[in-house]
């Protein structure tokens, strides 16, 4: 069993006809090995400079207030001006929806987090999905924060949190408040700067920047 199952994976099935073809005992030797150094191309070892970057814990709690989400699936709604926000890959946006009455909107820039998902910033308006077993999760900041400090937190999450949620392991409330993240700081307290400054080290960040801070229409 142990030396067959290898064989056969989701794009490469098992069916009839080539399970009659498999022999007891197995006539592939196990452990097989291929050479592949010799034929990478070697690389200079240049030694990069990193930054010193003086970092602080935080509560959750402490930076953001947590709000769950509350609103129905996506097909109970017409299309609209607001952003719905759900589990899947990529920025999180489902589509843009006409919001039911008594659904609570998002005014502000913030950070969504999806068991499944991870954590995104979004920009206002916005919606999240909260039925179904699997809601969102929304951090509200407690003080302004910068696009830059919440991509940070974000970023933290995804990188060193986000593994511990799952969907047996639903996000709650509780227990968002009570992680930690890690951010930059100068004299103990985050340091809006300095996390500019990491974010526009990144080649795509005008981008980014362009989408969540768009210029003023005149």
């Amino acid at each position: 069993r142990n030396a067959l199952r290898g064989r056969f994976n989701w794009y490469y099935r098992v069916i009839p006809d080539r399970v009659r073809r498999l022999r007891l005992p197995d006539d592939i030797p196990s452990g097989v090995a291929f050479r592949v150094k010799p034929f990478l191309p070697s690389l200079p070892r240049t030694a990069v400079p990193l930054p010193s970057i003086d970092s602080q814990p935080f509560l959750i709690e402490s930076l953001f207030r947590v709000h769950r989400a509350s609103s129905r699936g996506f097909d109970d709604h017409e299309p609209g001006p607001v952003a719905f926000i759900s589990n899947g890959a990529g920025t999180g946006v489902l589509g843009f929806v006409e919001p039911l009455p008594k659904e609570k909107v998002f005014r502000y820039c913030g950070i969504v987090i999806s068991a499944m998902s991870g954590a995104t910033v979004q920009a206002p308006p916005f919606i999240a999905r909260g039925s179904g077993g699997s809601g969102l999760v929304v951090l509200e900041p407690l003080k302004p924060m910068t696009t830059s400090q919440l991509l940070c937190v974000a970023s933290y999450y995804n990188c060193a949190i986000r593994w511990r949620f799952n969907w047996y392991r639903q996000i709650t409330k509780d227990q968002i408040q009570r992680l930690i993240v890690w951010l930059p700081t100068t004299n103990g307290k985050p340091d809006a700067d300095l996390a500019t400054a990491i974010s526009g080290a990144v080649p795509y960040w005008s981008y980014v920047d362009a989408y969540l801070n768009p210029a003023p229409q005149a």
